[in-house]
C-alpha cells in the first residue's frame, strides 16, 4: 500500500483544486458590488473570502466522508473512494471537516 502525506490526504480529502468553483463567483460578486456601489472594504473582503473558501472546503470533506460512509453501509468497495483509497481514516476525516468549518465560524 502507497504511503501519503498529511498535505496530499488533506488535498484529497477536501479537493483543495476545486476552491476556484467558489471563488470566482465571489470574485465576479465582489467586483460588481463594488462597481455598482463604488465602495469596497479590503478587510471585509477579504474575511469573506476565507470564509467561502473554508466552507467549500468543509462542504468538499463532507462529501467525501458521507460517500465512504454510504459505501461502507451497503457494504460496497470502491477504489475511486477517497478515504479508502488514500487511507484516511474516519476520525481523522471528521477531525479536519470539524477545524476546516471552526476556521471560518
Amino acid at each position: 500500500m502507497k504511503k501519503y502525506s498529511t498535505l496530499q490526504k488533506f488535498n484529497a480529502l477536501v479537493q483543495i483544486q476545486t476552491i476556484i468553483i467558489s471563488a470566482l463567483p465571489y470574485i465576479i460578486g465582489s467586483v460588481m458590488a463594488s462597481y455598482y456601489y463604488h465602495n469596497f472594504n479590503l478587510v471585509y473582503s477579504l474575511w469573506l473570502f476565507l470564509a467561502v473558501i473554508c466552507f467549500h472546503l468543509a462542504v468538499n470533506g463532507h462529501n467525501q466522508y458521507t460517500d465512504y460512509a454510504r459505501y461502507k453501509q451497503n457494504h460496497i468497495t470502491s477504489y475511486n473512494n477517497i478515504l479508502e483509497k488514500f487511507n484516511i481514516t474516519k476520525s481523522w476525516a471528521r477531525k479536519i471537516i470539524i477545524e476546516t468549518v471552526k476556521s471560518f465560524v
